[in-house]
């Protein structure tokens, strides 16, 4: 019988958001014993948050390779339920849950300044219930890296335009009116004005 639990974990009986309790099953073999997650697609589908982010990131609390095998999500050594539930609730209190409302709606926002470019802008959140934007994620932290890494591999994240690649347009497009002449430039006798270097440092300034 499945056992749910609420997300956070708290004592409201009509509580709208559940997830699965981990379940898990100890093998051992030739290479040492690892500990399988038997339902962490479920658990992860009621997070909205790929399974691969999560198994990342108990790995990465708890000391141990942590990764998924022909759809078999595992953890390298010996863990009880106690101990990855109390690292899952982490997850979920840390980068899972608004801090204005509490609720686990949370949507992950990927910032571009230039599709070519790699994603170096911190990770937005956004809670889909009330609309507040929640501390960013910085390009620095490990999660960072466990986001933008599983994101490669699934595009799952949500995409935002960078205001620094805004801010870059409008400058683009400044220097372009400055430097390029337009049809009415002329000094005379049909010649194009082409503007000096001080016109152009007043633009860039």
């Amino acid at each position: 019988m499945k056992v749910f639990v609420n997300i956070p974990k708290n004592n409201e009986i009509y509580w709208a958001y559940k997830r699965p309790q981990v379940t898990i099953k100890i093998q051992s073999n030739g290479n040492g014993v690892k500990t399988v997650l038997t339902n962490m697609s479920e658990i992860a589908s009621a997070l909205n948050i790929p399974d691969q982010v999560v198994m990342k990131y108990l790995g990465m609390k708890i000391g141990a390779c942590g990764g998924i095998n022909k759809n078999q999500s595992f953890l390298t050594g010996r863990y009880t339920v106690e101990i990855i539930e109390d690292v899952l609730e982490q997850l979920i209190a840390e980068f899972l849950l608004c801090s204005r409302c509490g609720i686990a709606e949370i949507n992950f926002y990927k910032q571009l300044v230039h599709p070519s470019l790699p994603v170096r802008e911190p990770i937005l959140r956004q809670c889909l219930a009330c609309g507040h934007y929640n501390s960013y994620i910085s390009h620095d932290s490990k999660m960072f890296s466990i986001l933008v890494k599983c994101d490669n591999n699934h595009q799952w994240m949500k995409v935002k335009v960078s205001p620094k690649a805004r801010s870059l347009k409008y400058m683009f497009d400044n220097l372009k009116d400055a430097i390029l002449p337009s049809e009415d430039s002329c000094c005379g006798d049909g010649v194009k004005c082409i503007p000096s270097l001080s016109d152009i440092s007043i633009v860039l300034n």
